[in-house]
């Protein structure tokens, strides 16, 4: 949504109202008793998507210290099952936001990560993702390691 508003203020905050309306639902959490168990590993993953959205709005519009503050969020939360695609996503989302930034080391090694596990779970989409950011990588050096080392787990 942060993408598509282009740079427009207006519209990044209304993306932005409309995210932490989400997290005010989310965090509500009125379920409780017997009856409402069902819906408590629902709840988690709400959770856990709600700050993904919140970090990739933020990247959108270029808020990256926020973004990176959102990813943290989401790092902290304790593991839940296999959840390896989600996993994968954020440390692309820490990645990116990263390489936004202009700090190449600290974009390309989760970026490896994830690739790894994106590569894995045979996710085409995502794969596309981090190949996008590896030329964002190239382009700011085409000799780092890291940013070659990216580049040849694409091509493997």
């Amino acid at each position: 949504m942060a993408r598509v508003a282009g740079g427009d203020s207006a519209k990044i905050r209304a993306a932005l109202a409309l995210i932490r309306q989400a997290g005010t639902i989310i965090k509500e959490d009125r379920f409780e008793g017997d009856e409402y168990q069902l819906f408590s590993n629902s709840l988690e993953v709400a959770k856990r998507r709600y700050r993904i959205t919140k970090a990739t709005v933020l990247i959108g519009a270029g808020w990256l210290q926020e973004a990176l503050d959102a990813v943290d969020d989401v790092m902290d939360l304790p593991p839940m099952g296999d959840m390896a695609r989600m996993n994968a996503f954020t440390n692309y989302l820490w990645a990116q936001a990263y390489a936004d930034m202009g700090t190449l080391d600290a974009a390309a090694i989760p970026a490896q990560e994830a690739l790894a596990v994106m590569k894995h779970l045979n996710s085409v989409v995502n794969i596309a993702r981090i190949a996008g950011l590896q030329s964002q990588l190239a382009l700011a050096d085409p000799k780092h390691i890291e940013v070659i080392r990216l580049g040849v787990m694409l091509r493997e």
